[in-house]
């Protein structure tokens, strides 16, 4: 979309500098549980017969409850409709499922031609990638123990500060127009141009290397 603030649209990509992976915080009363939740999403058969659960079901939920697969050779499946909406499974996933990183499928689509993956292909290929851009690489980034201690001391409060501003920007608590400038000498009271400061200097090592 774009604003009277930016006439070009714009669309974050994806992460490619995210580093995967999972831990169990030693204080958790939940061990046993995550290492099943884990098991479940490794795992390439069900973990108990009759759930459905197995490393597919993260991103199509159980097989046999929300979706199934179409043939015996499993090279293709389908979403099962619940009962009472007269739809074939692509176009109610499309209607009624809100993806994270793209909102509606049927908001990409180019054509309402049902049940063709290569349509949706193409219609993200047009509405979607020409407006992306590179997401920022913090988690890339390494700091000096000082830069660090910039960072804990005083980025922290910041974020929810500003958190906090956000909220009552948009439920109306606070006003733009007459509270902005306030907002703004606040964070850079609390430290907001030193923390700049760090990450430019991290950013600028990340790029020579």
């Amino acid at each position: 979309m774009t604003s009277q603030y930016s006439n070009k649209q714009k669309l974050l990509g994806a992460n490619n500098y995210l580093l995967s992976g999972y831990a169990i915080n030693k204080n958790s009363r939940y061990v046993k549980e995550i290492c099943q939740l884990l098991d479940i999403a490794f795992a390439t058969e069900e973990v108990e017969e009759g759930t459905g659960l197995y490393g597919k079901a993260f991103l199509h939920g159980p097989e046999g409850i929300t979706w199934e697969y179409k043939d015996d050779k499993k090279t293709s499946y389908d979403y099962i409709v619940p009962k009472g909406i007269d739809m074939v499974g692509t176009s109610y996933i499309n209607k009624y499922v809100l993806w994270s990183n793209t909102g509606l499928y049927d908001g990409m689509e180019v054509t309402a031609q049902e049940g063709n993956p290569r349509i949706r292909q193409l219609g993200y290929i047009q509405n979607a990638i020409p407006y992306q851009y590179d997401p920022f690489p913090g988690r890339f980034m390494s700091y000096t123990p000082d830069e660090q201690s910039v960072i804990d001391s005083k980025y922290t409060e910041i974020s929810t500060y500003v958190k906090e501003m956000r909220g009552k920007f948009i439920t109306g608590i606070k006003n733009v127009k007459t509270d902005w400038d306030e907002y703004v000498a606040t964070i850079k009271k609390m430290g907001i141009e030193d923390v700049l400061k760090v990450y430019q200097e991290a950013y600028d090592r990340w790029n020579k290397l």
